[in-house]
């Protein structure tokens, strides 16, 4: 099944099902792994034929058939901090596979909360295999891949670390009080009670209702810092990346931890698209006042 990826995973009944796309020729550009998911639906082979859904056992067989590229790096963040222009940064490269912040992702690590059937070791399969897929080697060109995390990923990377031992893991962080301003403005899934599980923040229900919107949120921001701090501490494969040091700089120390070289004219290609919006990259990139 080559170009094709699961890009939904869904119970139906008492059985979880992956529901299919192909990308054709399309290579992750896009901000968000939702996004390309929208464009590849309009190609004709996804508009013109059924919607392929098969049992999830089919992610291993389909794993093992493909010729996939190891990750080269895990990027996490605490949210608004600049994951997502860097990834984009990232994807200028067509030798760089880019996979941000993908949903089926995340359905297998919630496993932990929404199905007490499967097990941690079985968890633990269904992401290598997904990942696998997401990573495979789909051109001659391609050479490296990259997977960004959601945010509150953060609450589960001793699992993530137990599968991928030695992936190296680049945490992007902020000043808390600049990450719940930008909250206040608009706020992402995870800082709005009952949005998400509570217990991936090791919150019940009624602790979480007993709270302000404001005290949640700056709850779970402040779990999220700690909990990267507390990771990095002993992890030897971690890099930590402040927003405070600038997108430029933080992206260059990347890829030298990496050993990735950029040429000159990526350097210019990168100077282009550092003056972008880091999620409309069409539109200028304003500062706020």
């Amino acid at each position: 099944m080559q170009n094709w990826i699961p890009y939904q995973i869904n119970k139906t009944g008492r059985e979880w099902e992956a529901t299919w796309l192909c990308l054709g020729e399309h290579l992750f550009r896009e901000p968000f792994f939702e996004e390309s998911i929208q464009v590849c639906k309009y190609l004709d082979i996804n508009r013109k034929h059924e919607k392929l859904v098969t049992s999830i056992a089919e992610l291993k067989l389909v794993s093992d058939g493909l010729e996939c590229i190891a990750p080269t790096a895990f990027i996490f963040h605490i949210s608004r901090c600049g994951s997502t222009l860097m990834t984009q940064l990232l994807s200028m490269s067509d030798e760089n596979i880019v996979i941000s912040e993908a949903p089926v992702l995340d359905t297998i690590l919630q496993w932990k909360f929404n199905d007490k059937e499967i097990s941690e070791l079985s968890r633990g399969d269904y992401l290598n295999y997904t990942t696998r897929i997401l990573g495979q080697k789909r051109f001659d060109f391609q050479q490296r891949y990259f997977i960004k995390w959601d945010s509150w990923h953060l609450f589960f990377l001793d699992e993530i670390r137990c599968i991928f031992p030695h992936v190296p893991f680049i945490f992007l962080t902020r000043e808390k009080e600049k990450v719940l301003e930008s909250h206040q403005k608009i706020s992402g899934m995870h800082a709005i009670r009952g949005v998400l599980e509570p217990a991936i923040f090791g919150y019940g229900l009624k602790q979480v209702l007993r709270m302000t919107p404001i005290e949640y949120m700056d709850n779970i921001i402040s779990k999220m810092i700690y909990a990267t701090h507390d990771f990095i501490k002993t992890d030897q494969y971690s890099l930590h990346l402040p927003y405070e040091d600038g997108v430029r700089f933080n992206y260059e120390k990347m890829l030298a931890y990496l050993n990735i070289p950029i040429s000159e004219s990526e350097s210019i290609k990168l100077d282009e698209r550092l003056k972008k919006h880091s999620k409309r990259p069409n539109e200028q990139f304003e500062p706020a006042s």
